[in-house]
């Protein structure tokens, strides 16, 4: 058994945390200023419940940058023959899989087809690409 040993900060370790927390506070954020739409609500017919939170709507919307890199990586993780269209929905939604793979099969082609929508154009390119070959993945 390992034993973990803590001892308590001085005062210069304390002010240097506290001068790097308030360098990073008062570095400006970007953030989004088009006025494009960059999310849609879609209202459930058949809400589902999961973890103590129900669903009524859910909210699919464009990705920032890191998020098209992280979703690339989660489509390069499915095996061959296997669907990503849960997973596609789940972070388009940014809602756990689980909730995606419960829907109503009404509602699961409507919130499918509204994050579809926010697909990259390349993404979107390429999954045509890909469906045409049946491969389920897009290339890279």
């Amino acid at each position: 058994m390992t034993k973990r040993v803590v001892r308590a900060a001085t005062p210069q370790e304390i002010a240097k945390a506290e001068e790097k927390q308030a360098d990073v506070a008062a570095k400006p954020a970007a953030r989004f200023v088009s006025k494009k739409e960059r999310s849609r609500t879609v209202v459930l017919e058949y809400p589902v419940e999961y973890d103590g939170t129900v669903y009524e709507e859910l909210k699919p919307g464009r990705l920032s940058g890191a998020e098209v890199s992280e979703f690339a990586e989660i489509l390069r993780g499915i095996p061959d023959g296997e669907s990503y269209q849960v997973q596609m929905v789940a972070f388009f939604c940014r809602v756990p899989e689980d909730v995606i793979a419960a829907l109503d099969s009404d509602d699961f082609l409507e919130v499918s087809d509204a994050a579809s929508d926010f697909l990259p154009r390349k993404l979107q390119m390429a999954i045509e690409q890909t469906s045409e070959t049946g491969a389920n993945t897009p290339a890279s």
